[in-house]
């Protein structure tokens, strides 16, 4: 029986990126399995890499959500601010023709 070593890194506030996944896979790929409790493992620590970039792809999406949301709630405080100014602007403006 021979040990077989898996790197498991752990990430702050993400997975890792693509191009590490495939690194590793590549790597993963290049040690030849000697018994099916090595491969299982291989298939797994795999598995593991594959949802890690899946939440790192969800991740993403949801900031750039978030990015549009921001974009659209300052547009829509710009177009209000421009109704209030108009508004304000129109009952001065009647205003001053009823006087």
């Amino acid at each position: 029986m021979r040990l077989v070593c898996l790197h498991h890194i752990e990430y702050a506030d993400s997975t890792p990126s693509e191009d590490e996944v495939k690194t590793s896979v590549m790597i993963s790929n290049s040690l030849p399995a000697t018994n099916s409790e090595e491969l299982q493992l291989r298939r797994l620590d795999l598995e593991h890499q594959k949802i890690d970039l899946e939440l790192q792809k969800e991740r993403c999406k949801e900031l750039q959500l978030q990015l549009q949301l921001k974009r659209l709630c300052a547009q829509n405080d710009k177009v209000m601010m421009l109704t209030n100014s108009s508004v304000g602007q129109s009952l001065a403006w009647d205003l001053n023709l009823r006087s």
